[in-house]
């Protein structure tokens, strides 16, 4: 486990953003089939059981519809019983991560919640488990893997206007390819230097892994619209339902990976949770 050291942290933003405006944070759950439950898993628990700095298998490419991994080093950044930070090496390095995010990381998901959270007194961890359901433990070791990297997106910061936030891998949850973890990713590069909004992505994705161990063939429209119910809930900012709000006239089940869908099914799921309560958003967890 190497020392963090702390470093400031910049962004250039450019191209066809307008002075001051934001790229646009997208999830980037890649939606593969379920993991056939016969696979073999003995070599895989053996890894999984492994402590202290290690290679994680990553996407080479998050946008691709190819699934190909590729090797990363990261070193073991925090250590507690339900849940272990890794940093890639290469963001490390770069200054990308420092002690700051890792607090708020820590801080965020393990100890209480912020004023606006439906129960303050609870991290992202045990209040969406309260909301949502207990999450899988696919590897038998009690926790949860946060791994903060650079995700592989073609992130430009002279053109993009949007950028992969953080991601949830179903292949992670079995073999032979992924890494047999709970695990999720959340980007450092340029997402670090939004600190509110990768605690947003965190309670995001940590939904989309809970649900999966409930229901890997969700549609697409529901599991999306619950994870951006799931920050709301916690006192975190929700995004910005404008973009549905100018146009109204589509398919709630139509899901593909726009903003507008994104603020759609959030706005569906946030009514609902108003007139319903906990226990409706439960019941489509299973």
């Amino acid at each position: 486990m190497r020392p963090l050291l702390r470093a400031a942290c910049t962004l250039v933003i450019a191209g066809s953003l307008l002075p001051g405006q934001e790229p646009h944070a997208l999830c980037g759950l890649p939606h593969i089939s379920a993991i056939p439950l016969d696979a073999p898993i003995t070599l895989f628990k053996a890894l999984a059981q492994l402590k202290g700095d290690r290679t994680f298998r990553i996407r080479k490419n998050i946008l691709s519809q190819q699934a190909e991994l590729i090797p990363v080093e990261f070193d073991l950044l925090f250590d507690d019983p339900q849940f272990l930070i890794y940093g890639e090496v290469a963001e490390l390095d770069a200054g990308r991560i420092d002690a700051a995010v890792v607090t708020s990381l820590v801080s965020a998901f393990r100890d209480e919640g912020r004023p606006g959270s439906i129960d303050p007194t609870l991290g992202i961890k045990a209040l969406a488990e309260q909301i949502f359901g207990p999450p899988t433990d696919i590897d038998g070791n009690g926790q949860v893997f946060i791994l903060l990297l650079d995700v592989r997106d073609d992130w430009d910061s002279t053109s993009s206007t949007s950028f992969i936030a953080g991601y949830f891998d179903p292949k992670d949850q079995g073999p032979p390819e992924g890494n047999f973890a709970d695990i999720i990713y959340l980007d450092t590069y340029p997402g670090a230097t939004h600190t509110l909004l990768i605690l947003e992505t965190l309670a995001h994705e940590y939904q989309h892994l809970i649900h999966y161990g409930r229901d890997a063939d969700e549609e697409t429209w529901v599991n999306e619209g619950l994870s951006e119910l799931s920050p709301v809930l916690m006192g975190l900012p929700h995004r910005e339902y404008s973009f549905y709000l100018t146009d109204t006239n589509v398919p709630m089940a139509d899901f593909s990976g726009e903003l507008a869908d994104y603020a759609r099914t959030g706005l569906f799921f946030l009514y609902s949770w108003v007139q319903l309560g906990t226990g409706f958003i439960r019941s489509l967890t299973g």
